[in-house]
């Protein structure tokens, strides 16, 4: 329903239809998963990383920038639709490093977007936000944070930073609290698993959806018996998930034997995130 609905709102934006969307962190894992669905979509993409991106899709370009550097990343977004945050550092790590990468990049991202008339962004947070929520505890958007690492406080930072440019500058800006994104349930860690498909579907929610103003959004597969934070969403966007994940109970269930070498892990949704230190560089 949410992807036929989309698909009018894309045609009766005929000119912005015709204008690439850009893609931060085009060479990373969770970009190079949804890039096949996001072409399939027909969605034009522009691609950047400081790696090359190769075997593109005939609707994809590449421009290679650096999201440290506030001239290129505004090189990159120029004439672009909208703007997909994916890039980054992805483990957790010296505050020093995110800082000069993670923060310093969503901010790049929101000033060139602002600059150059931009109102659609998406950006990638992590369900690390909410980390040190037992796995029995329930969740939703509208949580408390708890963040279960340096990485997690950086996320935040992102969302923070995204409300400012939202609320200042009138910018539309969807923050998606991703999960491990694998291309199978079972490659994920336990209660944590959400598909490329349904990241992709998301993400041009937040690009197309006509009612975004700021939102939070909880993008980890469904789980029966958790799943308030779904049924939030269903209600607002209606948005269902096409892949879902087992039973609440059977999750924890399989925490306990995927991390039986870390009782804290067991416990905590953010898994090693939340009782591991920073990898090193």
């Amino acid at each position: 329903m949410i992807r036929r609905a989309l698909a009018r709102i894309v045609r009766r934006s005929a000119p912005d239809g015709e204008r690439p969307v850009l893609l931060t962190g085009g060479a990373g894992i969770v970009a190079t998963l949804i890039r096949p669905f996001l072409a399939g979509s027909g969605l034009r993409v522009r691609l950047s990383d400081v790696n090359r991106v190769g075997d593109l899709a005939p609707t994809e370009t590449f421009v290679k920038a650096d999201l440290r550097n506030p001239r290129a990343v505004g090189k990159a977004v120029a004439g672009c639709a909208g703007v997909v945050h994916l890039g980054g550092i992805s483990k957790d790590r010296a505050f020093t490093q995110l800082v000069e990468v993670d923060m310093a990049g969503v901010t790049n991202v929101l000033e060139a977007a602002r600059r150059h008339g931009i109102k659609r962004v998406v950006l990638a947070s992590s369900m690390h936000v909410l980390g040190f929520y037992g796995r029995d505890e329930t969740v939703s958007t509208s949580s408390p944070p708890r963040p279960d690492s340096r990485y997690a406080v950086a996320k935040l930072f992102g969302e923070h930073a995204g409300a400012l440019y939202a609320s200042k500058y009138g910018l539309e800006v969807t923050c998606l609290r991703l999960g491990h994104v694998t291309a199978r349930r079972d490659e994920a860690e336990p209660g944590a698993w959400v598909s490329p498909e349904d990241v992709a579907a998301l993400v041009r929610l937040g690009l197309e959806h006509p009612s975004i103003g700021y939102e939070i959004i909880h993008a980890v597969a469904p789980y029966e018996g958790d799943d308030l934070a779904h049924q939030l969403l269903a209600s607002r966007f209606g948005f269902t998930f096409a892949h879902r994940g087992t039973t609440h109970a059977q999750a924890v269930t399989d925490a306990a034997r995927h991390f039986a070498f870390d009782r804290a892990a067991v416990e905590w949704r953010g898994g090693v995130f939340a009782t591991r230190d920073m990898e090193p560089a």
